[in-house]
C-alpha cells in the first residue's frame, strides 16, 4: 500500500513540473513573437515619440549631471509605464547650453533599446560634450520645431503623438542675445503646440525657486513640473504619467457669431439680438464662462461701429487652466441717402424744356429699388422740381422704407411760351424782339419811337399823324 502511494506522488510531481515547463516555455514563446507575459506586463496605452530638451548650462554643474540628471533620465528610460522600446515609446534628445553646444543628440528612434539608450547616456562626457557658458533655450526650442515640423502625430511615427519634455535649471541666458532666446522660445513653443506637440516643463533647482524663471517656463508648457536636484526621482512617475496619459482637451467655439446691420434714417441704434457662443470640447470639461464686456446681454441697443462682445471659457486641460475665447462680432452702419444732388440746367433760347440726367442716389446700406423709380433723365422746364426714390431695406432682424431726392433747378425767362434771352431781346407782351437802340414796346409790338407814335390802343401811326 505504502509503495503504491509512493508511485502516485511521483506521478504527480512529474505532471506538476511537466505543466510548469510548459508554462514557461510558452512564456518564452509568447515573449519572442512580441507577445505578453506576466512577468514582463506593462502599458501598452503608452506608446510615444518623445523629444527631450536637455539644459546643460553651467548651473547644472558636472556633479549634479553625474549624481542627479543622468540618473534620472536613465530611471525615466526604465520606467515600465513609459514602456520604452522598438514598439513602444521612442526617445531622442537635444542638449542646450552655448550656441555651438546647442543640437540634436539623439534623434527619436534611433535608439529604441532600454539598455542601448542607458549605455549611450552613460558615455557622454558632461564637460567635453554639453556644457557650454550659455543656455540657448531657443534654439533647442526651434530645433525641436523642425524635428516634429508636422502636425502631431504626422511625424517620426505618423500614428504616434509626440511629446516634448523640457528639462532645464533657469530662463535663457545668452549675454546680448537673451531677449531673443527668449521670444525664439515663446515662438517656436507656440508653434509646437499649434500642432498638438504636449509640452511637459521641468523646471529643476533655481528655476524652481525663482518666480521669473517659472512663470516663464510654464507659459511654454501645456503642463509644468517644480523641483529640486536631489528630488528628481520623485517626479519620475508624474512625468510618465502625463507623457502617458490620454491627449490633451481639445476645445474649440462651436460656431463664428457675427452679424451686419443698419439703423434706420434719422435713428442712432438698433436693437440687435444674439445667438449666445457654445464651447466644443472633442471630452466632457467643467466650463467657467465670463462675457466681456459685463453684463451684456442679448438683446441689446447698439449704435453705429464695430462692437465686440467676448465669451471666455475657462476649463482644466491637463490640470492646467486654459482659456478658448468666443467673440461675437456686431457691425452697425447708418443706413441713409447719399448727399441730396442737386442739378442745374437752362432752357434754351426759344424753347420751353430742357433735358436733364442725373445719377440714381444710392443708400448706404442694401436695398432694393422701388419698380416704379423714376429714370434717371428726363425734360423739365424752368422752376425747381424733385426726384423721389423709394428703397425697402430687408434684414432678417427689421424691414423699412425709405426716400432719397434729387433737386433739378431749371433756369430760364420765358417770354410768352418760350423762353428768351434778356441780354440779347427785349419782351413785349409775350413776344420776344431782338434788342435795339431806343426802340420801346407798345403792347405786342416793337417800335422806333423816332418815326412811330404807339397809340393807347397799342397801335402804331406815324410821326405827324394822330392815334385813333
Amino acid at each position: 500500500m505504502m509503495l503504491q502511494w509512493l508511485i502516485l506522488l511521483t506521478l504527480f510531481l512529474h505532471i506538476g513540473w511537466a505543466y510548469n515547463l510548459y508554462d514557461e516555455i510558452d512564456d518564452f514563446n509568447l515573449w519572442r513573437r512580441g507577445g505578453p507575459s506576466e512577468s514582463t506586463n506593462v502599458d501598452k496605452e503608452c506608446i510615444k515619440d518623445i523629444l527631450v530638451l536637455w539644459d546643460n548650462s553651467p548651473s547644472v554643474n558636472v556633479t549634479n549631471f553625474n549624481n542627479r540628471v543622468r540618473p534620472f533620465l536613465k530611471t525615466l528610460i526604465a520606467d515600465e509605464k513609459l514602456n520604452v522600446g522598438r514598439d513602444g515609446t521612442h526617445i531622442g534628445f537635444i542638449t542646450f547650453a552655448s550656441a555651438e553646444k546647442t543640437r540634436v543628440l539623439l534623434r527619436v528612434g534611433q535608439k529604441t533599446d532600454k539598455e542601448d539608450l542607458q549605455t549611450w547616456l552613460d558615455n557622454l562626457n558632461y564637460k567635453k560634450d554639453l556644457t557650454g557658458r550659455n543656455t540657448f533655450t531657443g534654439n533647442a526650442f526651434k530645433l525641436a520645431s523642425d524635428e516634429f515640423s508636422e502636425r502631431s502625430p504626422l511625424n517620426h511615427r505618423d500614428d504616434v503623438s509626440d511629446v516634448i519634455l523640457l528639462f532645464t535649471d533657469g530662463e535663457p541666458m545668452a549675454l546680448w542675445e537673451t531677449e531673443n532666446q527668449t521670444r525664439m522660445a515663446g515662438r517656436y513653443s507656440a508653434e509646437l503646440r499649434a500642432r498638438k506637440v504636449f509640452i511637459v516643463s521641468l523646471a529643476v533647482g533655481a528655476a524652481a525657486k525663482k518666480d521669473k524663471a517659472w512663470k516663464l517656463i510654464d507659459s511654454w508648457s501645456d503642463i509644468m513640473y517644480k523641483s529640486g536636484f536631489d528630488q528628481l526621482d520623485e517626479v519620475v512617475k508624474n512625468i510618465v504619467t502625463e507623457s502617458c496619459s490620454i491627449k490633451p482637451v481639445e476645445c474649440a467655439c462651436k460656431y463664428n457669431i457675427s452679424t451686419e446691420q443698419f439703423t434706420k434714417p434719422g435713428e442712432n441704434t438698433i436693437l440687435i439680438p444674439w445667438k449666445k457662443p457654445e464651447l466644443g470640447c472633442d471630452r466632457h470639461v467643467d466650463v467657467e464662462k465670463v462675457v466681456s464686456p459685463p453684463g451684456a446681454r442679448s438683446p441689446q441697443h447698439f449704435g453705429v461701429g464695430r462692437h465686440e462682445i467676448m465669451y471666455t471659457f475657462t476649463y482644466l486641460n491637463k490640470k492646467k487652466s486654459v482659456s478658448t475665447s468666443c467673440p461675437v462680432i456686431i457691425k452697425v452702419g447708418a443706413c441713409e441717402c447719399p448727399s441730396t444732388q442737386t442739378v442745374q440746367a437752362r432752357v434754351n433760347v426759344g424753347h420751353t424744356k430742357v433735358s436733364v440726367s442725373w445719377s440714381e442716389p444710392v443708400p448706404t446700406c442694401p436695398t432694393e429699388a422701388d419698380a416704379d423709380n423714376p429714370q434717371p433723365s428726363g425734360e423739365f422746364s424752368v422752376g425747381e422740381h424733385k426726384v423721389t426714390y423709394q428703397y425697402t431695406h430687408e434684414t432678417e432682424l427689421q424691414s423699412f422704407k425709405m426716400q432719397c431726392h434729387v433737386n433739378i433747378v431749371v433756369k430760364g425767362e420765358y417770354c410768352g411760351e418760350k423762353v428768351y434771352d434778356p441780354d440779347t431781346n427785349i419782351c413785349c407782351c409775350g413776344t420776344p424782339y431782338a434788342r435795339k437802340s431806343g426802340y420801346k414796346c407798345c403792347g405786342n409790338k416793337y417800335y422806333n419811337p423816332c418815326s412811330t407814335i404807339c397809340c393807347q390802343d397799342t397801335s402804331l401811326v406815324s410821326v405827324g399823324g394822330h392815334c385813333p
